[in-house]
């Protein structure tokens, strides 16, 4: 009594009481116990180890862990507690390095709480927070699992942060290098593409790496475009050795794009390139192009040598929504610098865009009168033709230059493009010529063939321009091993028989198409002094073979200069001052005085009886001087030059036979220079075997071989023309002189080599007086002429069939 009332506390023992009470809070003390007790001392290290071994043995109490983490980095957040934010952070990572197996369980909480910390206006807390996003993404098959794209646009904020912020530049190197780990790593890379690159559905990330990687550019154009080894720490840029500062945010845009160049297929490549022109477009970029031409080879780097070709079609096909001449043209030339080092594999393709917009420049020329402006358009052309150029030249063999060569060749034959066109075109088919020249060491390709191919055409300017490439191309130096001639002009003698045959066809095709060209009526004198030099150079090229076969020629043109240029004396006497050139130049190649002062002689008794072209002028070295461009109806020139002021044939062939390399052929040139109108009788197939010429099917299709009255004479005695499918007409369906043949039809299509083939044939069937019904050939009286039948004539122009036949 009187005492107060005492309290007994009596322990009672429950079995299983007490061990099922202190497992339950296990996972809190141990978590809880990685907090220091002070707020700025980080995270206890020697308390973690405890954390990560619970966790890896009891796996099931991560979701509890991972909940309880991230409830105390939400309110340490609210209260403003960073430093207790940046344990949970901590806690985390040391938990997805431990636990990568187990990421799923509690991988809800960790995405929550990256989440609050990009939301807040800390920067070194978003700055923490971009490790943990990185360490989760690293995780393999992990990542694809959950939602983060709202993660990644918090990122792309981060790297767009103004300059004026607080820690700017670390914040823009976080976002920019969780961008880089981001892309690098995420499994599904087309939704990132779709979600994230693409223009056209919001995308800005493309535009965020570029925009950093232009904005240190702006400061300095030297910085290099190369993907340096740097790691990320704390917001510092460091190499292997712990160096800090060795990079900025544009090391790592820089990182980041070649993780997207490098990671594209055939269709995201396009979405690539669509954000890059979007982006180079809006910021004005293309003028000056340093920056444009430099990003655009730095993803091309990184892309797949498979898709550059779509790069290169996404670039070409962009330059037609561009309007104004000077952005094509940087365009055009950041196009043809990456297509140095990355041809494209289909050359055709990119040959029509090209040629396409380098037509369309034309148009532009018209829609423009200031000069300024004409100028621009004129550094587009210029810009197209030489990318086409490259495109051609880093082709990567001769078949894909020949393919671009000839697809501008069916332009220039198109009927549907006008002068201009073809003019146009003309520019950019000389540099490709050219180029095939350098490199065609000992592989076929018909490139005089195709440069002639275009000579015939109606406008006389074309013609000059065909003409000036020509030249250009047999003065290449690789002209003669391209023709198999060796240095002193004649075929080499290590050139199989079948090649030394092609060589001469393709000479002799040049020639006669020279000749040709020489007598067109619309031609002016800049036309023959163009043709005249390419005439000069044969002969330079084949001496005297060349000589042998066009002197005939060339006395042909001397005999028909009046009758064809009746109507224009101009023309003739140009003609005959043309054939004066030739045998000076032949004269002074050989070294033959006499001959060059017998030409001299020539041209000043023309002068003294004024029968001088004032037109085209002969020097005293041979070379023509144009002094006039356009023949004019002049009184003056009303005259023919008159036979007695020709050059004398027998004269000539005496002057050049006193010559070292014409020594002891007069014979065969005298004989080659027989063969005058008269002795060149033509005959065509189609009239029976009775010779009734009025029985010939009229309109049809006729092959003629010309043979001389001296070939049973001569065993070795070579065909001089031959002249495949022409369109005979009724009306002069009997013999015909070989010059009134070609005057009528103009144009003769020639094949010398099938035809040297035939010829042989032929020849043989006359020496042996033969019936040769079973060849189809036969001996027609006392002219020895060969009349080729059908069968003569598929052989002919088909040439793989002629062994068959």
């Amino acid at each position: 009594k009187g005492r107060e009332k005492e309290r007994v506390c009596v322990c009672v023992w429950v079995e299983g009481f007490q061990s099922t009470m202190l497992r339950k809070s296990k996972y809190k003390r141990i978590t809880k116990a990685v907090f220091p007790e002070s707020e700025d001392s980080g995270i206890v290290s020697h308390e973690v180890g405890n954390l990560l071994h619970y966790a890896a043995t009891t796996p099931s109490k991560l979701p509890k862990i991972g909940k309880w983490l991230e409830k105390k980095g939400k309110t340490e957040l609210e209260r403003k507690h960073y430093s207790q934010v940046e344990v949970v952070m901590d806690a985390f990572n040391k938990l997805i390095d431990a636990c990568d197996d187990h990421l799923t369980l509690f991988a809800i909480n960790c995405l929550n709480m990256i989440e609050a910390c990009f939301l807040d206006k800390n920067s070194k807390i978003k700055i923490v927070a971009r490790e943990t996003f990185v360490r989760f993404v690293s995780v393999q098959n992990v990542s694809g699992q959950f939602q983060i794209s709202h993660l990644v646009h918090q990122l792309i904020d981060m790297a767009n942060t103004p300059v004026n912020e607080t820690l700017s530049e670390e914040l823009r190197l976080a976002g920019l290098s969780g961008l880089q780990v981001y892309v690098a790593m995420v499994d599904d890379f087309d939704s990132v593409m779709l979600k994230h690159v693409a223009v056209d559905r919001g995308g800005q990330l493309m535009g965020t790496v570029l925009e950093n990687i232009y904005r240190v550019f702006k400061k300095d154009p030297s910085m290099k475009f190369e993907d340096e080894e740097v790691e990320y720490v704390a917001g510092k840029a460091t190499d292997s050795s712990g160096n800090l500062e060795l990079g900025g945010p544009e090391t790592w845009a820089l990182k980041c794009l070649k993780c997207l160049a490098s990671r594209v297929n055939n269709i995201t490549v396009r979405t690539l390139i669509a954000a890059l022109l979007d982006f180079l477009d809006s910021r004005n970029l293309w003028a000056p192009r340093a920056f444009a031409l430099h990003i655009t080879r730095y993803c091309m780097e990184y892309v797949q040598r498979q898709h550059h070709y779509n790069v290169l079609t996404a670039l070409l096909s962009h330059i037609g929504e561009v309007q104004e001449p000077l952005i094509k043209t940087n365009m055009v030339l950041v196009i043809a610098h990456i297509s140095e080092y990355s041809p494209p594999a289909l050359v055709h393709e990119s040959m029509t865009h090209l040629v396409d917009h380098l037509l369309f420049t034309l148009s532009l020329e018209k829609d423009r009168n200031e000069r300024q402006e004409l100028e621009e358009v004129n550094q587009l052309q210029k810009a197209l033709i030489q990318c086409m150029s490259v495109i051609a030249e880093n082709s990567h063999d001769l078949s894909q230059k020949g393919e671009a060569l000839e697809f501008i060749l069916e332009y220039i034959r198109a009927e549907k493009n006008s002068s201009a066109h073809v003019k146009l075109l003309l520019r950019a088919l000389q540099p490709q010529v050219l180029h095939i020249l350098s490199v065609m060491n000992g592989m076929d390709f018909p490139v005089f063939e195709l440069v002639l191919s275009v000579a015939r055409n109606p406008d006389r300017t074309i013609r000059l321009r065909v003409q000036k490439l020509l030249h250009a191309s047999l003065t290449h130096p690789n002209a003669a091993k391209i023709l198999k001639l060796d240095a002193a002009g004649a075929s080499s003698g290590d050139v199989p028989e079948g090649k030394r045959l092609a060589s001469e066809e393709e000479l002799g095709f040049i020639r006669s198409s020279l000749f040709q060209d020489l007598t067109i009526l619309s031609n002016e004198p800049e036309n023959i002094h163009a043709i005249v030099k390419n005439l000069h150079v044969l002969v330079q090229l084949n001496r005297t073979r060349e000589v042998c076969g066009a002197l005939p020629v060339v006395f042909s043109v001397q005999d028909r200069a009046n009758m064809e240029c009746e109507n224009s004396p101009s023309l003739g006497r140009s003609l005959h001052t043309v054939v004066g050139s030739y045998l000076f130049a032949v004269g002074r190649l050989f070294n033959s005085k006499p001959l060059q002062e017998y030409v001299l002689q020539i041209m000043d008794k023309r002068k003294k009886e004024n029968q001088a072209c004032r037109y085209l002028k002969m020097q005293k070295d041979g070379h023509l001087n144009v002094t006039k461009k356009r023949y004019r109806n002049d009184s003056k020139d009303n005259s023919q030059v008159s036979e007695e002021s020709f050059f004398e044939r027998e004269k000539v062939i005496k002057l050049l036979c006193m010559t070292k390399e014409f020594q002891g052929r007069e014979g065969e040139l005298t004989e080659n220079l027989s063969l005058d109108s008269e002795s060149k009788r033509v005959f065509v197939d189609g009239a029976d075997d009775e010779g009734d010429d009025e029985k010939a099917n009229v309109g049809s299709k006729w092959n003629v071989v010309v043979v001389p009255k001296a070939a049973e004479k001569e065993p070795g005695f070579t065909v001089v023309d031959f002249h495949a499918a022409i369109e005979y007409p009724s009306e002069k369906q009997h013999d015909l002189s070989l010059a009134d043949f070609a005057a009528l039809h103009g144009e003769l299509l020639c094949n010398q080599q099938a035809a040297h083939r035939v010829q042989q044939d032929a020849l043989t069937c006359v020496r042996r007086d033969a019936q040769a019904e079973d060849t189809g050939m036969f001996r027609d009286g006392e002219d020895s002429c060969v009349i080729l039948s059908p069968a003569s004539t598929l052989a002919l122009i088909f040439p793989p069939l002629f062994e068959v036949w």
